[in-house]
């Protein structure tokens, strides 16, 4: 139907995301946009399981979206899960507890249709001249990789690395130590050399998701996020290289007070933006396009691809 009201969510390992939008074929009119971090992965990379804590957290930020979505009088409320969800062995324990409390259906897509969800939102990002792009979306307990030309999809792949596993797995002190630091570089460059740089480097590298739009917020030193304002914004190799060597000496603490930093990101933002760096060195980038799409735009235009 075209023209109708709409909502999805993207719950990932370390955010919540809702979008609303009304609907007209492949175009979306962005009525709001939330964020919330509840972190549903926090700790599932050790124990393999959902902590209660964390299911509380989301269950409230879920109750709250609904209610947003019932005031826009949204026809259907679409909730799309990753990382977190795929890895935990109770994860069904808590779609049902949400289906019971709220009447919410959570569906837990797979990391090659989690991909393609980013790919299909990334689209309008990509610049005119380019025959190709690299779309990279950073999240909290996977990094999704995709080659393509406009709708046309080449490759994709899901690796299992982000910057809440990263950050539980490897950084223990506040801040970091350099060793932590290293070994955190290591892990992410012998992840990335699962891809075949020929056949995986495009024209252009475009940045999704929450972690690349707070390095592009962060640079900007943007206090409020203007989607915008981030939208094609260009994040360049020396620039990320500064603030990686700025924000990895801070402690968590101090890197609350940052402009552009949500406190909530605080703790994850190093691992974040070395991903970043390390995908830009990898494959010979000098700068990364931001795109302010992700998964709650795929989810609701995946039916028109």
């Amino acid at each position: 139907m075209d023209n109708c009201i709409e909502a999805s969510i993207d719950l990932g390992t370390n955010s919540a995301l809702l979008l609303i939008a009304k609907k007209n074929g492949k175009k979306l009119e962005v009525l709001r946009e939330e964020l919330r971090i509840c972190r549903i992965g926090e700790g599932t990379n050790r124990s393999g399981i959902l902590n209660d804590d964390a299911v509380n957290r989301t269950i409230k930020v879920l109750k709250e979206y609904k209610k947003i979505a019932e005031e826009y009088n949204a026809s259907k409320i679409i909730v799309g899960a990753t990382s977190a969800l795929r890895d935990a062995k109770n994860s069904n324990t808590f779609i049902k507890k949400v289906k019971e409390l709220l009447d919410i259906n959570i569906q837990i897509i797979s990391g090659e249709e989690e991909a393609l969800l980013t790919y299909y939102s990334a689209i309008q990002t990509f610049p005119s001249n380019a025959h190709s792009a690299l779309v990279v979306d950073i999240g909290g307990g996977s990094t999704e990789f995709i080659i393509g030309k406009g709708d046309k999809i080449k490759d994709l792949k899901s690796l299992r690395f982000g910057s809440v596993r990263l950050t539980e797995e490897f950084i223990k002190n506040n801040p970091p130590s350099e060793k932590e630091i290293e070994n955190l570089k290591e892990s992410i460059i012998k992840h990335l050399s699962v891809l075949h740089k020929d056949s995986w480097r495009g024209d252009c590298l475009i940045g999704i998701a929450g972690t690349v739009t707070t390095v592009a917020q962060m640079i900007k030193r943007q206090e409020n996020y203007i989607r915008s304002e981030i939208e094609g914004f260009e994040i360049g190799i020396n620039e990320l290289t500064s603030l990686i060597d700025k924000i990895k000496s801070m402690t968590t603490e101090e890197r609350m007070k940052l402009p552009g930093l949500h406190p909530a990101r605080a703790d994850v933002i190093v691992s974040g933006a070395l991903i970043l760096n390390e995908i830009m060195n990898y494959f010979g980038y000098d700068k990364a396009l931001t795109s302010t799409g992700g998964v709650r735009y795929g989810l609701l235009l995946r039916e028109n691809f």
